[in-house]
C-alpha cells in the first residue's frame, strides 16, 4: 500500500523523521526548502550553474551518526572547494564545531562535513534540531561566497 506520494509504509515513516527538518525555515529568505532523498537524507540546493547542496544526514540508528556536509557535481563542486580552501579558518568559524574539510574517493575530493554520534542527542527531536540549525549555517556560510563568486565569473567574462 502506497500513500499520497505513492511512498511505502517505511518510506512515510521516513518521510515523517525528517518532516519537521524539511519544514524548518532559513535565515535566507531565497533559500529553497530541503528535499528529502531517500534512505537517509535531505539536501538543499545551492545557488550555481553546476548542482551544488548541503545534506544533513543519518546513518546507523540510535549507535550512528547525524550530520551534514557539502557535495555536488563537478566542474563547480570542486571549484567551491579550491575556493573554500583558500579561506578555511574564515569558513570553518562559521560552522558548528567540529566542521572540516574530509577527504573522499581516495582523497581527490572533499567535503566540507559536521558529524555528531546519535547517541549524544537525548532525543529525536533533539537530533532533528540539529540538524535543522546545522543546515541552515552551511547555507548561511555558502550562499554569499556562491554569489560573489558568481559575480567574480560574470566579471572576468
Amino acid at each position: 500500500m502506497v500513500n499520497e506520494f505513492g511512498e511505502s509504509p517505511k518510506q512515510a515513516e521516513y518521510r515523517a523523521w525528517w518532516q519537521p527538518v524539511i519544514d524548518a525555515s532559513f535565515d535566507d529568505p531565497e533559500q529553497e526548502p530541503a528535499r528529502l532523498f531517500w534512505p537517509n537524507h535531505v539536501r538543499v540546493f545551492l545557488p550555481w550553474p553546476t548542482k551544488i547542496w548541503a545534506s544533513a544526514y543519518r546513518y546507523g540508528g540510535d549507535t550512528g551518526y547525524i550530520g551534514v556536509g557539502t557535495n555536488g557535481q563537478d566542474p563547480g563542486y570542486g571549484e567551491l572547494i579550491a575556493t573554500l580552501m583558500e579561506q578555511k579558518a574564515e569558513f570553518l568559524a562559521e560552522l558548528p564545531a567540529g566542521a572540516s574539510f574530509e577527504p573522499f574517493d581516495n582523497g581527490k575530493k572533499f567535503s566540507i562535513s559536521t558529524r555528531r554520534k546519535a547517541k549524544d542527542f537525548e532525543t529525536e527531536d533533539a537530533m532533528r534540531q540539529w540538524l535543522a540549525s546545522t543546515l541552515n549555517m552551511y547555507v548561511n556560510a555558502l550562499r554569499p561566497r556562491l554569489k560573489t563568486m558568481a559575480r567574480e565569473q560574470r566579471a572576468d567574462e
